[in-house]
């Protein structure tokens, strides 16, 4: 545990949270499309591709009259994968604006191990905000395991006072290895809604928070077929708000008056219900605060299923509710602290997390144990000479969260004020008080 030719370090494990793996993911079914011409209009799609009416809202931010979802089709032939977007955008911004609008196409190897970033590549699009339609500017990110077919797009995208077109075809060059009619691909569509003076919200195809970026279990499942997947009109998010509640957020659609929802756990258990007063053709959207899991289960999906009436079929779309990546990545952040690693009495100094009650926010109550071990990596209760000494800090949490923290600490001979002693200089001479011999 501590090796002996070094002296104590600082770090951070983690026994549990890690990313659980899901039931196997669904594939969405893309048929081929023929005749579509790559000129910002979906007039030549007729009804052909996979048609998704409705995206999560990921990030919702604090917009008044939230614009309607966008819209997403998808289709191949004989040339690549073709993608067609409307987004209803009444909040233009400067296309050269670093945070403005923007459209996010990201395409991975869908035999990645989930749980790892994967291979694949990301385009990102600033949208055509006038007529006629014409080629957007384009950004590549290329982590495909070849580079060396360079990455090409034929694209278009044009606008109108409420919003824009982006339509693109993407070559099977661009899928070399990984991609080709008849088999699997991972598909992400993100579409960032920027405005002045107002939050950055963003749209997602498969709800995600981008933890493991081009990772499988964050992205849509897609297979090169012949026939489509039903069209979708309802999409959801959910995430653990600060590990005290659990929000889900639905937009619907294909809501026309009174609709309701029943919210289930991964077990169907009905945890929750919603409803939405809408209008045919605009997006409806409800949000339902529900209580934290007491035992976070390891599949941790959650269902929303539309309660079927005349003339409105039910529909269902699932996610796993963002969190517990983000706790990861906080808590390996987060100070943590003894009042002094310098003291001079048997006593050890005591120690915590510098906020302690932004911890607990996040990860509830938790306790902290302690172990001591002196220079020679023999356990110890107290500092009973003076000397270089190690702690091993757990804390645990609730649902099984463990971390550690290794500190190193050092008994000085005697009493010592830093605050009287002045040191300064290019060649420094610690106090003799110390105890530190002068060439450690």
């Amino acid at each position: 545990m501590l090796a002996k030719r070094v002296s104590f370090v600082i770090g951070l494990t983690f026994a549990a949270w890690q990313p659980l793996l899901q039931a196997a993911e669904p594939v969405c079914l893309v048929p081929q499309v023929k005749g579509v011409t790559i000129d910002a209009s979906d007039a030549d799609w007729a009804d052909g591709g996979y048609r998704a009416d409705a995206l999560a809202d990921i990030r919702v931010g604090h917009r008044p009259n939230l614009t309607s979802s966008p819209r997403v089709r998808l289709g191949w032939d004989e040339a690549g994968l073709v993608i067609f977007l409307r987004s209803e955008d009444n909040t233009p911004t400067d296309p050269a604006t670093a945070d403005g609008d923007r459209v996010e196409v990201l395409i991975a190897d869908a035999r990645t191990r989930p749980g790892t970033d994967g291979k694949g590549f990301q385009l990102a699009v600033t949208p055509v905000r006038a007529l006629p339609a014409a080629a957007p500017a384009v950004t590549w990110t290329d982590k495909r395991a070849d580079t060396a077919a360079p990455l090409t797009v034929e694209a278009a995208s044009s606008g109108w006072p409420g919003g824009y077109v982006v339509e693109m075809r993407l070559p099977w060059s661009d899928f070399a290895g990984f991609g080709k009619p008849g088999g699997d691909v991972c598909v992400q569509v993100y579409v960032h809604d920027a405005a002045t003076g107002l939050d950055r919200v963003t749209f997602g195809l498969k709800p995600t928070t981008e933890s493991r970026w081009l990772g499988p279990d964050q992205m849509t499942l897609i297979r090169f077929a012949d026939q489509p997947s039903p069209p979708a009109s309802l999409a959801v998010y959910a995430e653990y708000q600060r590990y005290r509640r659990t929000q889900v957020r639905i937009t619907d659609t294909a809501a026309d008056g009174e609709t309701g929802y029943v919210i289930a756990d991964a077990a169907g258990r009905t945890i929750g219900e919603a409803s939405t007063h809408g209008r045919a053709g605009e997006s409806s959207r409800a949000t339902v605060n529900l209580p934290m899991p007491p035992n976070m289960p390891a599949d941790r999906t959650i269902s929303v299923t539309r309660v079927a009436r005349a003339g409105h079929p039910a529909e269902n779309a699932s996610v796993v509710p963002a969190g517990p990546l983000g706790r990861e990545d906080m808590l390996a952040t987060a100070e943590f602290r003894f009042e002094t690693t310098v003291f001079s009495s048997a006593a050890f100094p005591a120690s915590d997390f510098a906020d302690p009650l932004a911890i607990e926010d996040m990860i509830g109550p938790y306790t902290v144990v302690r172990r001591f071990f002196d220079a020679d990596f023999n356990e110890v209760t107290s500092a009973d000479k003076p000397g270089r000494y190690g702690a091993l800090v757990t804390f645990l949490g609730q649902n099984g969260l463990k971390g550690q923290r290794e500190v190193t600490l050092y008994r000085a001979p005697k009493s010592f004020r830093w605050r009287t002693q002045a040191v300064g200089g290019t060649d420094v001479t610690l106090p003799a008080d110390l105890g530190v011999p002068p060439n450690a």
